[in-house]
């Protein structure tokens, strides 16, 4: 007990909605208590914020031994303990079968969050998530009208793209402060703390996985992203997936970026696109196009942007080919483009159906809930 550090402390917020697998605080924010006899006076509090990549070079720091530099985490205790962090960071990319990319970053005050894809629902279908009981009955109290408005935030049909919150005063982050005049400034610092993490550690959130998983291959993919003769345009990327949710005046870069020799730059041209609606109708000849790339995700996107805009025949083709494509995350991710897009499908419930006994679980838990839509 005497020369032994103890840390304990849990993994994440509570499996309920907006707490697990979220970037609110209710689902980042976890107990921990460390002892270290002779060291950490009983009782000691810090208000230091600390991150989960913390703790490797805390006990490295603890044990004598030089925390390499290529380590994210900043060491909170022993002989080379770091400065206080000023910000801490998060990312949500995939939960089970469902997408949904968002990026967070706090200091001791505020929270900024950054949904790359604003056109999608809080509260997407999880088959894990909806076996819960909270869920349901929120499910079912949001159905019959009796949420107030607090609780009804979470089913809105689309999120906005950023997210700002005063965590003193308002600690469930319920009143977003993103559009505040008074809090542009705050806005502005948080937004570039993000920018600036995800280029230091080349966040590749931004790759849809398909391609993520083929350009990996047997390297890996930060071997590949860090690879001198061949860099990927990171910043190119997130340029033209912060489109999206812009709105209409940026039709032109969202059209140029549908013929970007990178396909990851194309397929979030088709993406921002998609989530104009109708305000992309003059852009439909473009769209149609990529209805035959070379990338099935790209070609995902398109046939997700065409469909509601009355490209049915083509869509549907690719949307029923890719269900069936020989690499997994392939099928994912047309699962639920199928699913997002809802009753427009209906022709291709044969598709789903048959989908129910594909070996990726994934699959099979959107396509059993696309089927009971269908039907």
């Amino acid at each position: 007990a005497e020369n032994t550090v103890v840390f304990y402390y849990s993994d994440h917020g509570i499996g309920l909605p907006r707490a697990k697998r979220w970037l609110y605080e209710s689902g980042l924010h976890v107990p921990m208590v460390v002892r270290w006899a002779g060291h950490i006076e009983v009782g000691t509090q810090s208000d230091r914020l600390v991150s989960f990549v913390d703790l490797a070079p805390t006990v490295l720091s603890i044990a004598g031994v030089e925390i390499p530099s290529h380590l994210q985490g900043h060491a909170f205790l022993g002989e080379q303990q770091a400065a206080p962090r000023d910000y801490i960071y998060a990312a949500r990319d995939r939960m089970d079968e469902r997408y949904d990319l968002i990026r967070a970053v706090r200091d001791k005050r505020y929270k900024y969050i950054r949904n790359y894809e604003p056109f999608k629902p809080y509260a997407q279908w999880i088959s894990y998530a909806e076996v819960g009981p909270t869920m349901q009955e929120l499910r079912r109290l949001h159905a019959a009208g009796e949420l107030n408005a607090q609780q009804e935030l979470f089913f809105r049909e689309t999120k906005p793209v950023e997210e700002l919150y005063d965590l003193e005063a308002d600690p469930h982050e319920l009143n977003n402060l993103a559009s505040s005049p008074e809090h542009r400034q705050t806005l502005e610092r948080l937004r570039a703390a993000h920018l600036q993490w995800a280029e230091e550690t080349l966040d590749t959130g931004l790759m849809p996985e398909p391609i993520l998983v083929e350009r990996a291959g047997e390297k890996g993919i930060y071997a590949v992203v860090r690879d001198p003769k061949h860099p990927l345009p990171l910043d190119e990327y997130r340029r033209v997936a912060s489109l999206t949710g812009q709105g209409a005046s940026c039709l032109g870069e969202l059209v140029e970026a549908l013929q970007h020799e990178d396909p990851v730059v194309r397929y979030w041209g088709a993406v921002g696109l998609g989530a104009l609606g109708e305000d992309a109708v003059p852009t439909l000849a473009s769209l149609i196009t990529l209805l035959d790339d070379a990338s099935p995700s790209v070609r995902i996107a398109a046939a997700s942007a065409t469909l509601p805009l009355g490209e049915t025949t083509n869509s549907l083709r690719v949307l029923a080919e890719a269900l069936q494509h020989e690499q997994e995350h392939v099928r994912v991710l047309a699962a639920n483009a199928i699913d997002n897009l809802g009753e427009q499908t209906q022709l291709l419930l044969p598709e789903c159906q048959a989908a129910l006994d594909d070996n990726n679980g994934y699959v099979k838990r959107v396509m059993d809930h696309t089927v009971e839509r269908l039907k």
